[in-house]
């Protein structure tokens, strides 16, 4: 629902007088709600008003002497307390709310007389700089929401400059997680819109320091401080045209030595990640991929060897998505790995699992003869052939088609859309291929191709008709359905 008409409506509401609610509530002293009903009480403070005087709800009002920087403030002030105590509330931040609140106000009031790193050595007592960090992620989210000024000239939110002030401190105080966020959106700005708003409010310098201090902690053995630091190493050496490749490489062969070194019951390189951290990609993974990218048998195998280890080692997603492609894909070791893959997150084989089931449900598929040979597969696919109805393999490839999409595939937004128009629901095609044009812009295969045909079959003549005549087929039937549910009966006529 819009918040807009919450908001007119809101404005209405409120005003300078008071209302008869406030009014009822000027009893005199000693009168409550346990105390006997008196009614000469309740005549004094609703007939004679001289003798209490009503009070006035500032608490719901904007008075009009507020300055701009005075109504930023307490915009600011409501929206993050609340944010607050939500992050508390969803166990995102491990401080109780008004912990967080009191060290931020300690931060803003002493930011400008007192060093950073010393400042924030001084609010974590208690914590740990970790916890700053959390709390910087925190803050960088806490929406900018609530009524506006009239003025019009209302400044800024203070939130991202103090989230990039609290993240800076912590990086130079040598804090690991803000150092690998800071730079893994470094990292990952050229593929996503969201990395790259995120490290629009730093500066050059800002970054130059936390790459400092990653390399500070590479040097200490830090894997993923190695592993990060090769990604970037790579990224320059596209980029300068440095042939920088090979130190890439080692890192991540460096960084693959100590976590499986430091194996431990839960599995190579385990560690439970904040909810909000950035995700990274394992050396494993790197490795395993610059592996397949030379293209010779032994680089293969060598690249299957690390995805194996990734996979049944560390129990990583990503490697079982790269260890499917190894197996043949109507395979049940390929549905296996795949399956794994797609429920733990990965939005690309959440598609090539649609893609299999959506075979499956083909009555021309290869893939059934398949179920006779191997036992694997079958087992697998059991309950979609057998328990469900007819089209159980093609329902189950549209809930995984959807799950891909809202997880950002846009194959997927672009399949539900070919799905949707062969069944002549254009209102649902369209709604996948607006979905599919206003998907944040990233490195997807195919994507941009994708985006531009969805915007040309949305605006061409021929589509909007046939929207247009799919609207109003769906409206004549639901006024049909509901002129059917108000027909009275038989009971209802006599």
């Amino acid at each position: 629902m819009s918040r807009a008409p919450i908001l007119r409506a809101s404005k209405r509401i409120l005003s300078s007088e008071p209302c008869i609610f406030c009014q009822l509530r000027q009893l005199p002293r000693g009168s409550s709600i346990s105390t006997p009903f008196q009614p000469h009480l309740f005549r004094s403070a609703t007939i004679d008003t001289r003798r209490s005087a009503p009070q006035k709800r500032n608490y719901a009002t904007v008075r009009s002497s507020d300055t701009p920087q005075v109504f930023r403030k307490k915009r600011d002030d409501t929206n993050r307390v609340t944010y607050l105590r939500l992050s508390e509330i969803g166990k995102v931040l491990a401080l109780d709310h008004k912990t967080a609140e009191a060290k931020i106000q300690e931060f803003l009031a002493k930011r400008d007389s007192m060093d950073e790193v010393a400042l924030v050595r001084r609010i974590a007592k208690g914590s740990s700089l970790e916890l700053i960090t959390h709390l910087a992620l925190v803050i960088a989210r806490v929406p900018d929401i609530g009524p506006t000024d009239q003025s019009g000239r209302m400044p800024p939110s203070i939130h991202p400059e103090l989230s990039r002030q609290l993240f800076m401190a912590c990086i130079k105080a040598g804090e690991r997680t803000a150092i690998l966020h800071v730079l893994r959106a470094v990292m990952r700005r050229s593929e996503s819109e969201v990395d790259r708003r995120r490290v629009s409010q730093f500066t050059s310098t800002d970054i130059r320091i936390a790459r400092y201090q990653l390399e500070a902690l590479a040097k200490a053995g830090d894997a993923d401080a190695k592993t990060l630091l090769g990604q970037l190493v790579l990224l320059e050496d596209k980029v300068s045209k440095h042939a920088q490749t090979s130190k890439a490489y080692q890192l991540w062969q460096e960084a693959y030595d100590i976590k499986v070194a430091n194996k431990t019951r839960k599995g190579i390189g385990y560690k439970e990640p904040h909810q909000l951290e950035m995700p990274q990609m394992e050396p494993w993974n790197l490795l395993g991929c610059a592996f397949l990218e030379q293209q010779d048998p032994t680089s293969r195998e060598q690249a299957k060897a690390l995805f194996a280890t990734g996979a049944l080692q560390a129990d990583d997603p990503i490697s079982y998505y790269y260890l499917a492609s190894f197996e043949d894909p109507a395979s049940g070791l390929w549905l296996q790995h795949m399956t794994k893959a797609a429920s733990s997150g990965v939005a690309d084989a959440m598609y090539e699992l649609a893609n299999f089931y959506n075979a499956l449900g083909d009555p021309e598929s290869s893939s059934k003869a398949l179920l006779k040979t191997d036992s694997l597969l079958a087992k697998a696919t059991y309950w979609v052939t057998s328990f469900r109805k007819k089209d159980g393999a093609k329902d189950h490839a549209i809930e995984w088609y959807k799950v891909a999409a809202d997880a950002g595939s846009k194959p997927a937004m672009w399949k539900l859309a070919e799905l949707a128009e062969a069944c002549e629901d254009f209102n649902t095609a369209a709604e996948n291929l607006e979905e599919l044009v206003e998907a944040p812009v990233d490195d997807t295969p195919g994507g941009a191709e994708l985006v531009r045909a969805a915007s040309r079959k949305l605006q061409s003549p021929e589509y909007r008709e046939k929207r247009g005549a799919a609207a109003a087929k769906r409206k004549a039937e639901e006024e049909r359905d509901g002129f059917r549910r108000k027909k009275p009966g038989p009971e209802q006529r006599a």
